[in-house]
């Protein structure tokens, strides 16, 4: 009897011990799932973390595009602007300077100095057998002190150095004004000393 007794104890020991086995396992498949679960959600909320990191990039990226289009924008006005004004000046600065006060002052400017360069020419041919200067690098030996930084030599230019004896004085021009005034004129000297106004050649 107790032999029976020992076997059914020791079933029921393997039963029991074969249902608590069964039930640490369905405990472990749980747990595993539960963790596959949880990484499943930690990946997704590191995704999403990316994704609205991206969008966040993409905003700011749309926002500077927009601001960069606007200052084109308004630098493209703002140029158009002021090249209307540099337009404007510039026929304001050409309607001045074709202004006969203007023009006439211009003139009197280039005869004095004309007058004035015509001293340092003759000065110069007495010392060098008649022959005038290739260049005003000279000029200042010639023009008194307070003349010569008066002079803008760079408004005119040198003609003839070389005179032909005979050519009258009176017709060989030797310096003229570099550039045609609005009238399309010119300031000349002439080998006799004197100056005229002329038109274009």
């Amino acid at each position: 009897m107790s032999s029976r007794i020992k076997i059914i104890a020791l079933w029921a020991l393997a039963i029991g011990s074969s249902a608590y086995c069964a039930l640490l396992w369905a405990n472990f498949r749980s747990r595993c799932q539960q963790l596959r679960l949880l990484r499943q959600e930690v990946s997704n909320l590191n995704h999403a973390r990316e994704e609205n990191q991206l969008i966040t990039e993409i905003i700011a990226l749309r926002a500077e595009e927009k601001q960069t289009r606007e200052a084109q924008q308004n630098g493209r006005a703002e140029i158009q602007t002021l090249q209307r004004e540099n337009q404007q000046l510039r026929q304001q600065l050409d309607q001045w300077r074709a202004a006969p006060a203007v023009v006439e002052a211009r003139r009197s400017v280039d005869v004095n100095q004309l007058r004035q360069i015509s001293q340092f020419f003759e000065a110069y041919a007495k010392n060098h057998g008649g022959k005038f200067p290739g260049s005003f690098d000279e000029l200042k030996y010639y023009l008194a002190a307070d003349v010569y930084p008066g002079i803008e030599t760079d408004r005119f230019e040198i003609l003839e150095s070389r005179p032909d004896g005979n050519v009258d004085p009176n017709k060989l021009p030797l310096v003229r004004s570099r550039i045609s005034d609005t009238q399309n004129a010119r300031a000349y000297l002439f080998a006799d000393g004197h100056v005229e106004i002329r038109g274009a050649e």
